[in-house]
């Protein structure tokens, strides 16, 4: 066996997409003041004589800037219209902060985008969040996707230099679940990083990618030789997640994706082997 690494970038750009531009009714988030905001806790939820709670929500909020402080935030199925509808309400007590709560995000739908193009624009996933007096809800959010954020930014990046981007990105990005001859285990405390698709992590928004690749000369097919590593572990085979970052760019008008593979160690035959994933990209 024979493994290497390369360090390939990647800068690639699509004219062509066939995602559909958003309503104008469409309202992903109001606020009088202050704002609100979901996140995913990322620490599996260990709790005594209960079963352990993955991608628990978190309720995040910053009131630094009001002259009246909400005094509560809760968590909504929908859009929050009234606070009879909230799954949980918290007392809100300082200007900033958050509440951790005993909910998990669960496999939710990418809204539209689960195998292809959707609607452009940020979208949202069932998570709401809301805040207001025990009468009024003022200040509404959601958690997004947001599939076409470069194209729906480009009035201001366009004519911005990449050093002059904030990109999102993700570590180990290819990590995500094992699809391997002996594993398809998709957490784990060591070597997956990731626990969202390579099409997700796009539709999410993400356009930085750091891919570790390594070469398997045992594979009779040179494409099949190529793998997405943490380290010497094999995790899943690199040209299906290939074929999902095309479809993606063929989907849409984002302007630019970047792939980062970084090199980790080299042989004799590393030139021979560059050359042949160069072909296969």
């Amino acid at each position: 066996m024979v493994v290497s690494w390369y360090s390939v970038a990647l800068l690639a750009a699509t004219a062509l997409g066939a995602s559909i531009g958003p309503s104008d009714k469409q309202i992903v988030e109001k606020s009088f003041c202050g704002k609100v905001w979901i996140t995913i806790h990322s620490p599996t939820l260990r709790l005594i004589g209960k079963s352990d709670i993955v991608d628990a929500i978190e309720l995040n909020w910053d009131f630094s800037t009001c002259a009246t402080i909400p005094t509560q935030i809760g968590l909504f199925m929908n859009k929050p219209t009234s606070w009879d509808n909230g799954l949980i309400v918290y007392p809100v007590e300082t200007l900033e902060g958050y509440h951790i709560t005993h909910v998990s995000l669960g496999e939710e739908s990418l809204v539209g985008w689960d195998y292809g193009a959707g609607l452009r624009g940020p979208q949202c996933l069932w998570p709401y969040v809301a805040a207001g007096d025990h009468n009024n809800i003022q200040v509404i959010n959601c958690l997004k996707i947001q599939p076409t954020w470069m194209e729906d930014n480009g009035d201001k990046i366009n004519k911005l230099r990449i050093g002059e981007l904030a990109v999102p990105g993700t570590h180990n990005a290819g990590a995500w679940r094992f699809d391997t001859e002996i594993s398809t285990v998709s957490r784990d405390l060591f070597v997956l990083c990731q626990d969202r698709s390579i099409w997700a992590q796009l539709v999410y928004g993400i356009r930085y990618f750091d891919f570790r690749i390594a070469y398997y000369d045992f594979y009779p097919n040179v494409e099949d030789r190529y793998w997405l590593n943490h380290n010497l572990i094999r995790v899943r085979p690199l040209v299906p997640l290939l074929r999902e970052i095309k479809s993606f760019l063929d989907s849409t008008k984002e302007y630019s994706l970047m792939l980062t593979i970084f090199p980790w160690a080299s042989t004799s035959t590393t030139v021979h082997q560059s050359d042949r994933f160069m072909q296969v990209f």
